[in-house]
């Protein structure tokens, strides 16, 4: 398997493991569907009043499998010069779950691109890149977990060995 196809899988895990947690812990919420492109990860309905909620979901084992810590999040803004990521995303939510480290980030989409616009130089745990991911057209910010925890709802997901190897 190439490491898109691994990446995809280890995403629609994890999509699948964070609509779990938000069902679980919110027992009138189902899923209304998973999908496969830019506008969100998947909806969930309020099965009393049927009001729904999108998400968007990154799922980074990068620092697991490298072995060493970054305690960076990567929020993508731009591919090839265009918006993308949380900027082109329509997802209520943004969520970055790192299932080896047990935790999940959650932000409201707009409260995120907030940040990012109002955070547009190096400093304070905050870091720029360009030329990252997908043959070097992805553009985006580094924001480090630690510091910037306190805009996040951070939550504990138990790792699921059978799940994530």
């Amino acid at each position: 398997m190439g490491k898109w196809l691994e990446d995809l899988e280890q995403g629609n895990k994890g999509e699948r493991v964070i609509a779990e947690y938000i069902t679980n812990k919110k027992p009138t919420y189902e899923v209304v569907e998973f999908r496969n492109d830019k506008l969100y990860d998947f909806k969930i309905r309020e099965v009393n009043n049927n009001s729904e909620l999108t998400f968007e979901v990154k799922t980074d084992r990068y620092e697991h499998l490298k072995g060493f810590m970054t305690w960076n999040i990567f929020i993508e803004t731009s591919c090839s010069g265009k918006d993308s990521g949380v900027m082109s995303s329509q997802a209520d939510y943004f969520v970055y779950y790192f299932p080896d480290f047990e935790e999940a980030y959650f932000i409201q989409s707009d409260k995120l691109r907030d940040f990012v616009k109002t955070h547009m130089i190096d400093g304070d745990g905050i870091e720029w890149k360009s030329q990252s991911g997908d043959g070097g057209r992805v553009e985006g910010v580094c924001i480090h977990r630690k510091y910037w925890r306190k805009i996040f709802n951070v939550v504990t997901i138990k790792k699921d060995k059978s799940i994530w190897k």
